[in-house]
């Protein structure tokens, strides 16, 4: 008989999945992937498992530059790797969202498991360096475009525009660079780029749709950040947010040229809109006019300046994390089964999975799992959708929350024996701290969860139904707060079970 399990308490396998899954985020930090992998060796500045190296003593200087959530962490592991590099031979411009301050809202939380110390103290650098310039372009869990993203985009464009044959630019790019960095083609403002992606975000249009629209309406996207640069080596470091690691994708691509000319650009964001908007009356007209004038025209597409040597390295991705929280769950002693979501090719208007589906299939798993020899841990990483119809003004939540909200609706109905005796423990977060519309990461499910909504009389199908389910959470409890987790890698899921023995 194995005693470990049987010793498994509730609030062991809630330590156990907050570990797991705190030990799998952990691991895609921005600040050690960077640290970790870019290298100088002698005068050399690289990245040994690549094998790929920069001649720091020929170098004039060294330009860092990025964009994304996990940006600045990554560039203060760059800054801590160049720290013995010549200050006066260093820049840095990088494009940051704002920090969130979670104490007011976090009063009217019933039941919160707070995991921001796990990540308060993972960045050593507390200060950058002088030569660093940290712009913070939005607020956060607001992820559009501003007037600040905007003006920040230019100073930016126009500082490695300044960049020579004899310099070096490193760009350090992470999931969230879409709204980070952002310059419209002329005739369009960020507005109508915001307008576009909530459009597009409402119905269930997937990231590469997105992309494929925001490319088209951009100087900086889809490789344009690598057009404007004229240093003699640009390297892009990534941490990928998108399945499957398209480096066209992950940011909008804008260091990494698609191959395509701005007719074929126009044309396929022409094909995108269609498909969602066939009779032209949500996107503003002036949008669909500037991708017309694009294709009358039809400008010459440089896709990296002669001269400039080009490269892009993936540093960590979703599956970098489930293997950690796998390492950890098996640390702890549990016999785990892991899966990363297939990244998968649909057709124009395709759709990932929807959040409700597979809270239900997370609900059905679990309870399988308790009652079978086998494992008794799961572990996942990937990203659904959220069908927004039925939501109102005061609808607020994200995937994390609705798909756990959707398997506890699953274990609700059924009146599941597993769940009534607090056998099960089920996590599902937002690898970077944030989910839709709100500033926590997901959902914690313990059995503690069932009883608050009883005594409430919280309906889950209700909140379901209205898309409310960061409401329902708030008063029944298991909102899931990280705060900033300095890393971007899609959505962690992890769910434990105590499986005693028959």
């Amino acid at each position: 008989m194995n005693r470990a399990r049987l010793d498994r308490s509730p609030q062991k396998l809630l330590e156990d999945a907050l570990a797991i899954w705190t030990a799998g985020v952990r691991a895609v930090n921005g600040f050690r992937l960077v640290t970790e992998q870019l290298k100088i060796d002698d005068h050399w500045l690289g990245l040994p498992d690549a094998d790929l190296w920069m001649d720091l003593k020929s170098a004039r200087r060294v330009f860092v530059a990025g964009a994304g959530k996990a940006a600045a962490a990554m560039a203060q592991g760059a800054a801590q790797v160049l720290s013995e590099f010549p200050s006066d031979r260093l820049e840095g411009h990088v494009q940051i969202p704002e920090e969130a301050n979670f104490d007011r809202e976090v009063d009217t939380f019933r039941a919160p498991f707070d995991c921001r110390p796990a990540f308060a103290a993972l960045d050593p650098l507390e200060i950058p360096p002088p030569w660093l310039q940290l712009h913070r372009v939005r607020p956060a869990g607001a992820n559009l475009v501003t007037a600040t993203t905007v003006e920040r985009t230019h100073q930016l464009i126009r500082k490695v525009r300044e960049l020579g044959p004899d310099d070096i630019c490193v760009f350090l790019l992470s999931g969230g660079a879409s709204a980070l960095l952002s310059a419209p083609i002329p005739g369009l403002t960020y507005e109508d780029k915001n307008q576009i992606t909530r459009f597009l975000s409402s119905v269930g249009a997937p990231i590469e749709d997105i992309n494929a629209v925001r490319s088209a309406l951009s100087q900086v996207k889809a490789g344009g950040f690598a057009r404007g640069c004229r240093a003699g080596h640009l390297l892009t470091l990534v941490i990928s947010d998108v399945l499957g690691d398209p480096l066209s994708s992950i940011g909008s691509g804008p260091t990494f040229a698609d191959g395509l000319q701005p007719l074929e650009r126009a044309n396929r964001a022409l094909d995108v809109l269609h498909v969602y908007d066939p009779q032209r009356q949500f996107i503003r007209k002036r949008v669909y006019e500037s991708l017309e004038h694009y294709r009358r025209i039809n400008p010459p597409s440089e896709f990296v300046p002669p001269g400039v040597q080009s490269d892009l390295v993936v540093l960590g991705n979703t599956a970098t994390a489930v293997d950690a929280a796998g390492i950890e769950a098996e640390r702890r002693g549990y016999s785990h089964a892991m899966h990363v979501q297939p990244p998968g090719k649909p057709e124009l208007g395709g759709h990932a999975p929807t959040a409700e589906a597979e809270g239900r299939q997370w609900a059905e798993l679990l309870s399988q799992m308790n009652r079978q020899p086998g494992p008794d841990c799961l572990i996942t990483g990937g990203e659904s959708l959220v069908d927004l119809s039925g939501s109102t003004p005061e609808s607020r939540g994200g995937r994390n929350q609705h798909l756990a909200l959707a398997a506890l609706s699953c274990w609700t109905n059924s009146a599941n024996a597993d769940w009534a005796r607090d056998e099960i423990c089920f996590i599902s977060g937002g690898t970077d701290g944030e989910d839709g519309s709100t500033s926590v990461a997901g959902a914690c499910l313990t059995g503690e969860v069932p009883g608050q909504r009883s005594q409430r009389q919280l309906a889950p199908q209700h909140f379901l139904e209205t898309k409310n389910s960061y409401e329902f959470f708030r008063q029944a409890g298991g909102l899931l707060i990280t705060g900033n987790t300095r890393t971007n890698v899609c959505d962690l899921r992890v769910g434990v079970v105590k499986q005693a023995p028959t």
